[in-house]
């Protein structure tokens, strides 16, 4: 079944989070300027909750997740730049993996990677990770989800600048490896970069048809606007299991709606 969801029909003056169906350690993570959701917040997090139901026993799977959560649901959301779709997609993904995922006897090679998250740019794959982070070091400690992003850096190439090793995130492909065969729950990249790994860090790729349950594909229309729709449908093939989720977003800037 797919969901849209269009930041157009709503109002959320009156709407707060915790209506929304977030738990209050997620709330108390957002700055605390942010006191309502966004409109596209509004719609997308209660849409995300839902999309998935809860084990109903303990049972756990071989590879250390419930065995029995069910994802059905594809959503797409819609809405301009600035409306806080980020933060529309982490949040409720975030509270799920809690809710669904996490048990005290599994290592983090046994959660393996829950979420695929796939992004135009390098510079888009740093700023989504940066609020990612964000959110996670205003988490209660200790809490168990890692994140990792891929953006490629070449140490030979010519110009070998700061600003250069800080847009790249100062990343190699061995450093990158080492991070996904020790396990990472969550890893935002770019279609080339992703496809890299799924194609040559078997350690890491040969489970993701068990471990991983979503895939964002965040600004859709723009990844196919640069020409990367064959590879982001590749990157789904590869990771093709049963009972995934996608998530897409478009941004509305005069362009069609990501699909």
């Amino acid at each position: 079944m797919n969901k849209a969801a269009s930041s157009d029909s709503i109002h959320s003056d009156n709407i707060t989070f915790e209506s929304l169906g977030l738990k209050s350690r997620y709330i108390t993570a957002l700055p605390p300027h942010i006191l309502h959701p966004t409109p596209i917040q509004a719609l997308a997090i209660p849409s995300i909750l839902t999309s998935c139901t809860s084990p109903k026993d303990d049972t756990i799977a071989k590879d250390g997740c419930p065995s029995n959560i069910s994802i059905s649901t594809d959503i797409i959301l819609k809405a301009e730049t600035g409306s806080g779709k980020t933060p529309a997609m982490l949040l409720p993904l975030l509270q799920l993996l809690d809710t669904l995922v996490y048990d005290p006897r599994m290592s983090r090679g046994e959660v393996g990677t829950q979420i695929m998250y796939i992004v135009p740019t390098r510079e888009l794959a740093i700023q989504t990770g940066n609020v990612l982070e964000q959110i996670l070091s205003k988490l209660s400690k200790p809490h168990w989800i890692t994140s990792t992003v891929l953006t490629g850096h070449d140490s030979n190439h010519k110009d070998g600048s700061k600003e250069r090793k800080r847009m790249t995130n100062g990343s190699s492909r061995k450093a990158e490896k080492a991070r996904l065969r020790k396990g990472v729950c969550m890893v935002i990249g770019t279609p080339g970069r992703l496809l890299d790994h799924l194609c040559l860090t078997h350690t890491w790729s040969n489970h993701l048809h068990v471990t991983c349950k979503w895939i964002v594909v965040d600004e859709a229309d723009r990844l196919g606007d640069m020409g990367f729709e064959a590879l982001v449908k590749e990157i789904v093939h590869r990771t093709f299991f049963t009972g995934t989720s996608n998530i897409g977003s478009g941004e509305r800037e005069g362009r069609r709606e990501g699909q």
